[in-house]
């Protein structure tokens, strides 16, 4: 299957971006004990992404490695648009990082024109070089928009808090109550 390199890449690249730990090559397809299929149907959530929500409730889980044939016939239900779509879900079901995206790249390029403006004006001072005008445009516009995407970042923040409330995940799952004393 020409597209198994895309998707094993997006599971890695995952591992590093969720807080959820999720296997690699882990399918969709597996054998779950009565209690595992309990806790997940605990989880109201309509676009389900099954690889990490299985992780998320956090039984033990074991991997079984087996050599995958060529396909026999017939053409992958999985197109690329397919395999793509169940990345993004992934992404976006068990991550905030794209959110805070917007935060860094803000800080960066305000930094940066910070930077340059600072550099711009001890160059005028020093060397009494007269700077043009579009020199100096330029590094207010880019501050600007380095500022309007922290603010942007921070409404991600708030955007990324909403969703994982609306998702209403159980906060714990209980695998087993035991009681002593006859109580």
């Amino acid at each position: 299957f020409p597209y198994t390199t895309l998707f094993r890449s997006h599971c890695r690249q995952q591992a590093v971006m969720t807080p959820v730990e999720i296997p690699l090559d882990s399918g969709d397809f597996g054998m779950m004990s009565r209690r595992v299929v309990d806790a997940l149907k605990t989880m109201p959530e309509r676009r389900r992404f099954v690889r990490g929500m299985r992780s998320y409730i956090g039984f033990k889980q074991t991997g079984l490695a087996y050599e995958r044939h060529q396909r026999a016939g017939g053409q992958p239900k999985y197109t690329f648009r397919k395999l793509l779509a169940l990345a993004t879900d992934g992404i976006f079901t068990f991550s905030e990082t794209p959110l805070r995206l917007a935060t860094v790249v803000g800080f960066c390029v305000a930094g940066f024109s910070f930077l340059y403006g600072a550099y711009l004006f001890i160059q005028r001072l020093a060397v009494g070089y007269n700077l043009p005008g579009f020199a100096t445009l330029a590094v207010g516009l880019f501050f600007l928009g380095g500022v309007q995407l922290i603010c942007l970042g921070i409404l991600g923040e708030y955007i990324g808090r909403i969703h994982h409330e609306v998702k209403q995940r159980p906060p714990y799952i209980i695998d087993r109550v035991e009681r002593h004393g006859g109580q």
